[in-house]
This record gives structure tokens, sequence and C-alpha cells, in this order.
């Protein structure tokens, strides 16, 4: 099956379901179906063929998920961009995919100019909103509203392979230049039907859009939503009041997000009423004990998931019971199988030794699974590190309790040597988190003239009276710190870098 076939099926299914809310827009799934008909119209019109790729700069909006759907139709691939990426990678993006169309938000008509200019757009510009300025970007790009057409799409579409590509998403470049993901329509439904199972979802479901639709955690929630014939709310920006009024007032039913996002929206449910969430999700980032246990108390949730996974492989493990094990990653989920080798065995194409239970490995995911990608585009260099013998290196460093769940350790190359001892970042972090004091942390090894390397950590407090002090002394007496484990540095925050809610590790190096 492929995602063309999903959407006729939900239409269907349920036509006169509700689908999508943006601002005053209200349109049921029948709805819906007409706005991507006349839009591929628009597109056929064009002259693109299938596999073209189409590419947006968009926040969430309506527009977008037309645009994703009117591709999915016609048998084109979605690239989804996210605005606030620097010129340089969008520059990048742009080259490294080329599109031969681009629909783009007006707000970002100043920066697209430059590559305008350049010429290093393609030829078919449509921007949603007007843009001020007369220059040459200007009167080269068309209204997105002449995209649509009232005849609807003229002619049957192609014959379209479960395993072409539907979307290529770019992740994210803070470790370096973005990365082309392409995924299948295959990859996507599988990924989607585990998210579905691992979430306990139900027909009818409904969610605000919380992560971009550029992201695989949005595009999944995008794509449940119509698997289930659910409602997709898009508030009107990201402000956590806005997002909680639209949450209490569309009645919604499930949440997925990156644990800062989750932070801010924690007041919002402290102080309303909302009876109607009952099955929360996280991925992307690690979640502090102290929220985990505020949202238990103040939304009680009867599912709360920690999703581990990626863009190349949607799920590595799923963990259901946090009140249990706040922080675990769980087990594999349904389509997935996994490996822990030596943390250097990877890099030297050696993935048959494995390790015992308890001790710290790199963990792989076999390709077999649906849900992972095949190679990144027009990286063969980079897919031949990654995929070794049918596996796939992810790069996390993970253990395994006593009870077989997993728990994430760190990254490869966020192991820090200090003084000849090996310590995992992510090991030291997990016990900060459990400090009151903390919301966020993050732990790096800073040169050292004697030790080679010192670790810091950067602390974003919870409580706005605590010191360094206070850290130093709870890490000195904390019985599962060793001494060559505790930070030598504690630097405080206001705010973590972050680009697109992922922390930007090395640009913390500049408050040292």
């Amino acid at each position: 099956m492929n995602l063309r076939e999903c959407f006729g099926a939900a239409v269907q299914r349920a036509p006169h379901a509700l689908a999508l809310v943006d601002t005053d827009v209200r349109w049921t799934y029948v709805e819906l179906a007409q706005e991507v008909y006349a839009v591929a119209r628009g597109l056929q019109d064009c002259g693109l063929h299938s596999g073209d790729r189409v590419m947006t700069i968009l926040r969430n909006r309506r527009e977008l998920v037309v645009i994703f759907w009117a591709c999915q139709w016609l048998g084109l691939v979605c690239v989804p961009l996210d605005p606030r990426l620097s010129l340089s990678d969008i520059t990048y993006c742009i080259e490294d995919a080329e599109p031969e169309l681009l629909v783009f938000d007006a707000t970002c008509a100043t920066t697209l100019h430059l590559l305008y200019e350049q010429e290093l757009l393609p030829q078919r510009l449509y921007t949603v909103g007007s843009i001020r300025s007369t220059g040459s970007l200007a009167q080269a790009s068309r209204d997105f509203a002449q995209l649509r057409y009232e005849t609807l799409v003229s002619s049957e579409p192609v014959a379209l392979s479960d395993d072409a590509i539907a979307v290529m998403l770019y992740s994210s470049g803070s470790t370096g230049r973005p990365k082309g993901v392409p995924r299948s329509h295959s990859n996507e439904i599988s990924a989607t039907l585990a998210h579905m199972l691992h979430n306990c979802y139900q027909f009818g479901e409904s969610t605000v859009a919380l992560s971009s639709f550029c992201h695989t955690m949005g595009l999944r929630m995008l794509l449940a939503m119509l698997m289930l014939n659910g409602k997709l709310v898009i508030a009107p920006d990201d402000a956590p009041e806005t997002c909680i009024t639209w949450i209490a007032d569309e009645q919604v039913s499930c949440l997925y997000a990156f644990p800062s996002v989750y932070h801010d929206l924690l007041p919002g449910f402290v102080n309303n009423h909302i009876s109607s969430v009952r099955k929360l999700a996280y991925a992307g980032d690690a979640m502090t004990t102290e929220l985990i246990a505020q949202y238990y108390r103040h939304v009680a949730p009867t599912v709360f998931v920690n999703h581990f996974g990626s863009t190349e492989i949607y799920t590595y493990t799923i963990c259901s019971w946090l009140e249990r094990k706040p922080g675990c990653a769980g087990k594999a989920g349904i389509f997935t199988e996994l490996r822990l080798i030596p943390p250097s065995a990877a890099s030297a194409s050696v993935v048959d030794d494995v390790v015992p239970a308890g001790e710290v490995g790199e963990l792989l995911v076999r390709l077999t699974s649906p849900e992972a990608f095949r190679g990144y585009w027009n990286r063969p260099d980079l897919t031949s590190r990654v995929i070794q013998q049918g596996w796939y290196c992810t790069g996390d460093l993970v253990r395994l309790d006593e009870d077989g769940d997993l728990w994430v350790v760190g990254r490869v190359d966020d192991m820090v040597i200090s003084s000849g001892e090996k310590v995992y970042p992510a090991e030291v972090e997990a016990i900060l988190r459990t400090h009151a004091g903390v919301q966020e942390v993050v732990v790096m090894g800073i040169p050292d003239a004697r030790a080679g390397k010192l670790l810091a950590a950067f602390v974003v407090p919870a409580d706005p009276t605590l010191t360094a002090h206070d850290l130093e002394v709870f890490c000195a007496s904390h019985p599962q710190l060793a001494t060559f484990k505790r930070p030598a540095k504690f630097v405080l925050l206001e705010h973590m870098p972050r680009r697109a809610h992922k922390i930007v590790r090395q640009e913390l190096l500049q408050f040292i």
C-alpha cells in the first residue's frame, strides 16, 4: 500500500469527519480532498513528473498539509524544510535536492532573494502570503492560490510503487551539513502503524501539531491522524499559552513533542482543567524524572511513551512504563531487531561482536525493519559508514538492564576520556536531572592540559536560587557518581541554544 491509497481510503471511510483545523478553517476529509486534488491539478500543469522533488519552506500550516498530500497523489517527492534553518543550510539543501518547484513562506523572502539573485532557486516559485518587496524574487514568484485549480486532477495518477520515495527529510545540521534521508511510502506507513500501536491510538483521535511537519515526529502525527480519520489541529503560533488554549478548546486527546515543549506546556496543564488529553509521547531528548512525575500528577495519562528512534529508522525502542522507570528507553519496537556491539567495533566494520548485558555498547538496528531507510541522498560515503552488513550503526551508546530494558548512555562521538578514564556524558546528565533544581543539563568535555579533557555541565535551573556550589555538593555526595565522572565546571544558563528544538551542543562552548 502507498500513501496515495491511504489518503483515498481515509476520505472514503469518513468523508464528513473533521480532518483539519487551522485558525478559522475547519475542513472535513472530503473538503481536504478537494483542496488536495485542486493543487495536484496545478502541479500537473507545471509539468512535474513522478519522482520530481517539490520543496517547501513553510511553518506548520494547511498549505503544507495540502502540498504534502498532493505530492503523494501524483508520486512526487515532498521535501519539507524548516524555515528556521540558516541561509547556508537552506542553500545546501536546495543544491542537494534539486527541486523542480519551491513553495515558501513570504516571511522567508529576504533570505531567499539572495539565492534567487545567485540563480540557485528553481524556476517554479510559489509563495504563501504576500511579498512586500518589489525585488526580482517577488516578480518571479506566483501566489500559492494560483496552484489551486477549480477543475480537479485531470487524469488517473501514474502507477506508484510502495518502495517509491514519498518524502525526503533533512536531518538536523547541528553537527555538520544536513543529511537528506529519503523515506519510501512503505517506510512512512510502517512507521506510522508502529507509532499508532505503541501509543494505543484509536479511530477519531485528535492532536495539536507540536512538532514541525519537516521533522519525523511532526510528520508521524500528520499521517497517524489521517490513517485514523482523526483531527489535526494547527495552532496559529507555538506559544505555550496558544497551544494550551487550542488543546482545551478542540478537546485534543493525544500529544507528541520534545521534552522542552512539555516543560513549556506544564503551567497550562497545572492551571487549567484539561481532561481530554489521555495519551502522551515524547522523543528527541531525555525528559527529567520530575517532569515525568508532574505530568502523571496533573494530566494522569492512560498512555505515556518515551520513543527512541531516528529519521533513518523511525523506531528503535519504546517505553510505556515510565511510572516505574522514568527515563528508560524500553524495548525494541514491533518491527525492530537490535544488537549491541563494542563502541569501537562499528568503525572497524565488526558487527558480530556482541557486548554482554549490563555493559555499554553501540546500538545497531537491523535494516529488515520496514521503517528503515536505504541510504542517504547523494552521500554514498556516509551511507557506507553507517550501514554495515545489513545493520544500521546508530552511533548511540546504550546498555541493557537486568530486565532487558534499554537505557541511553550517550553518543559514540560524545564520549569523553579524562585522565585515561572513559566517561559517557549522558550518564552524568541523567544523575544531574534527578536534582530538583535542574530543568535541563548538557555535559561535555572541555580541553585540559593535564587530563586531556575535563567535564563541564551546562545547566538551565528550574530553581532560580540554584548555584554551582549546590551542584558540586550534590555530585560529591551522589553514590552513583564516581570521582572522575564529576563535572569540574558548572555553567548556569537562562536557556539552551537550540535548532528545531534540538540542543546545539557545540554552541555551548562559547559560555566557557
